[in-house]
Order: C-alpha cells, then sequence, then structure tokens
C-alpha cells in the first residue's frame, strides 16, 4: 500500500483492470466514481449485465447524490481474488474509489505492518488449499524438475560442489522477482549434479542496514521482519493454512538469528526464511547488519533436525 496524508491507498485489479482504492474502514461498499466507470464499460471490463437500480448515497460531508449499483465480478488484492463484490458507482467524476466492507468483510481479519495490509483469515484445518503447491509445481514459469538445459537463454553466474550447482539469474526479469506485490532481488535455481534437474527455486531479498545508534541496532531488522510477515501471511491466506514454524532451537543450535515458515504439499515444500546472514564494517567505519529474507520451492522430502541444520 501507498500512505498519502494519512490515508492508505490499495493497488487492486478490478475485473483485471489495475487501480488504486482508498482503504476506508468506513464504507459500506466498495464505491467507483462515474469517470472510472464509464472507462470500464467502454473497454468492455463493465457490461450492461451487471448493472443494478438507482441508489442514493450520503457523503462524509452529509451531501446525497444518485449511483448505481453494480457487481464486480472479481476484485484480485495481492494475488487473492474475491468473485461478485456488491459495489456502487457514484455518479460524480471526481469521486474518490473506496475500498469498503463488501471487501474487507471477505478478506476477514487482517492487520497494517508498515505499509502492507496483512491477512489473517486463514484456517488451519482438513480444507486446506495445499495442493496448489503440487499444481503449481513450482514459481509461476519455473517448474521444480526442468532440465538445466531449458534455461540456456538466462544469463547466470554458477557455482557447484558435490552435490548440485547453483546459478544466480542476472537481470531476471520483474515478474520472476516479484511475490505477491513484494519486490524481490534475485532468483537462484539449484540443480542436481548427476540428473541436471532443478530440484529448488530461490527468490532473494538482501537488506543492508548500516547501525550508528542504539537505536538503529534495534530497529535494524524491522524491513524484513515486516516483509517476512507480510509473505507469511499471504502465502497462508492463499494456502488457507497456518505455517508450521522452524523452532527457535534450531536456529540456536546454528548460531543464527531468525525465522522460518514453511508449508508442506505432498509433492512441494515451499518456505519463507529471514534470517541474519552477515556484519561487517563499512567504508565509513560503521557498522552494517545485512539481513536476507528467502522464498523457496523444492521438490518435498522428509527432514531430519541435521539435515535442517545444514542449510545453515
Amino acid at each position: 500500500m501507498e500512505k498519502i496524508n494519512g490515508v492508505y491507498f490499495l493497488p487492486c485489479k478490478v475485473n483485471n483492470l489495475p487501480l488504486k482504492f482508498i482503504l476506508d474502514t468506513g464504507a459500506s461498499r466498495v464505491s467507483i466514481s462515474e469517470t472510472e466507470a464509464l472507462f470500464m464499460i467502454k473497454n468492455g471490463y463493465l457490461n450492461k449485465e451487471d448493472m443494478g437500480e438507482t441508489e442514493y448515497y450520503s457523503l462524509a460531508n452529509g451531501a446525497v447524490t444518485e449511483g448505481l449499483t453494480v457487481n464486480l465480478k472479481t476484485i484480485e488484492i495481492g494475488g487473492i481474488i474475491l468473485n461478485d463484490i456488491k459495489a456502487s458507482i457514484v455518479l460524480e467524476q471526481k469521486a474518490p474509489l473506496l475500498l469498503g466492507q463488501t471487501v474487507l468483510e471477505k478478506l476477514g481479519a487482517y492487520k497494517i505492518i508498515g505499509n502492507q495490509l496483512v491477512l489473517e483469515n486463514y484456517d488451519d484445518n482438513s480444507n486446506d488449499k495445499l495442493f496448489l503447491l503440487d499444481e503449481k509445481n513450482g514459481f509461476k514459469s519455473i517448474k521444480i524438475g526442468s532440465h538445466a538445459s531449458e534455461f540456456k537463454n538466462y544469463e547466470s553466474q554458477c557455482f557447484q560442489n558435490d552435490e548440485e550447482f547453483v546459478c544466480n539469474i542476472i537481470n531476471a526479469p520483474d515478474e520472476l522477482l516479484t511475490i505477491f506485490d513484494k519486490k524481490m532481488n534475485a532468483l537462484v535455481l539449484v540443480f542436481d549434479i548427476k540428473t541436471k534437474l532443478l530440484k529448488e527455486i530461490k527468490v532473494v531479498k538482501v537488506y543492508n542496514v548500516a547501525v550508528k545508534t542504539e537505536t538503529d541496532a534495534k530497529n535494524s531488522s524491522t524491513e524484513a521482519i515486516n516483509d517476512y510477515t507480510y509473505l507469511s501471511a499471504m502465502y497462508s491466506s492463499v494456502l488457507e493454512k497456518k505455517p508450521e514454524l522452524l523452532n527457535n532451537e534450531i536456529f540456536d543450535l546454528a548460531g543464527k538469528v531468525g525465522s522460518m515458515s514453511y508449508w508442506d504439499s505432498k509433492n512441494i515444500s515451499l518456505s519463507v526464511l529471514f534470517e541474519l546472514a552477515d556484519t561487517s564494517i563499512n567504508e565509513t567505519g560503521n557498522l552494517e547488519m545485512q539481513y536476507t529474507l528467502t522464498v523457496s520451492y523444492k521438490k518435498n522430502v522428509k527432514t531430519t533436525k541435521t539435515d535442517l541444520l545444514k542449510k545453515f
């Protein structure tokens, strides 16, 4: 989200049309202006069958204005698609676009962390959607089990050991660096050394934070933790399943600081890992702390505590 003068603007897609709405918990419905409605009708995003009856609305300033009810087939927020949303077209050209309770109630419980809308409406029950991980079998267009030769058109830097070779994709397209609406820094592909088949996909974001004061030190991980919390909550919402959490014992044994959420389907394991990766003294003589946020898709194999420690 973007915060302007204390007001949150949330990017959405309405019937696949990108728009920015004001997050308004006091509005009973989603509302769009006459200008936006006419554009949507002209370009095929709305049709006559979507239109309802004339209604009258009370505005925040007490004025009453005419409008129309409308059914929005889909509203997409951060990868979550809501269907058949009742909304209002306010017959004023400069009326604001408001995201009201007809959407917020469907999203369920949420909180705002920084400028992120974090959803909490997931269920920990047998009706989860972990099967989506198996259906996707990877991240976007990249599929687990693909042969290394399929990526020969990507410029990359690779290194290998006895078990695998790891390739950092140079200048990866933004589409492959974006998770929900979060832009990451790097795309890393891990291949089996013998079969040359893709075994893991990592999407990584690096945070370098200069520390000059005690307050800086306390706040150094804030952005990384907020992003970790946001991505974990968004995956939980889409998969309708609370994550398993890697307990602090593992991090303590490895001498690391961090957190990891993960979900295991039948064939795919998805994890979101936040950790303090490095500390150093920068050119100005100040302490610099490097945090990383890593989203990983890989084949689901049962791991022991020893296996987990090897990751660190």
